[in-house]
Parts: C-alpha cells; structure tokens; sequence
C-alpha cells in the first residue's frame, strides 16, 4: 500500500495521520514508521512518546531499521514508566492485529 509518501502530498496532516493509521493496522511497516513520526512531532496529533514508541517499535520488528533507532531517540525523553508502558502497549498491539 505505501501510501506514507501520497499521503502528505494531497491531503492534511490530519487525513494523513488517520490514513497511516488504517495502513499501520493493516501491517505496512513503512505506515507504521511514518505514525510512529506523527506520534513524535505532534503531527495531525497530541504529541504522545508512547504510542511513537510504540509505532517505532513495531515497524522496527517488521523490518524498518529506522523505527529501533528512532525509538531509542524517543525513549531518552521518556521515564523508564512510560518505556514500560509503551513495550507493553507493543505487544497488546501486535497480539490483537495491530490495532492499538
């Protein structure tokens, strides 16, 4: 599907986010990187590290090299709470489909 690169072309960050999300729940690793950087910046979305990390996470676990380097970058702002919480929401993730 890869729409992470027409997707900020024709459309608001907003449309983006919402269109990554339903291509990252479908499994394209590349989708799920670019939610992971949404999640980060506060594009189209509160700023939320855990759900990044999240994100970042699971793209690095279907092959995205740079969802692991960007999830450790993430994980320096975060608290070893929010760490916890953000691998545990992984796994959820992954176990039910990946709908977050």
């Amino acid at each position: 599907m890869c729409i992470h690169r027409l997707a900020n072309l024709y459309i608001s960050d907003k449309e983006a986010a919402k269109q990554y999300t339903l291509a990252a729940e479908q499994g394209y690793a590349l989708d799920q990187y670019a939610l992971g950087f949404m999640y980060s910046s506060g594009n189209a979305a509160i700023r939320d590290y855990k759900r990044a990390y999240m994100w970042y996470d699971i793209s690095a676990s279907n092959g995205v090299a740079k969802g692991s380097q960007h999830k450790e970058i993430i994980a320096k702002k975060m608290t070893p709470a929010q760490i916890t919480k953000a691998q545990e929401m992984s796994i959820k993730c992954l176990r039910n489909g990946y709908a977050d």
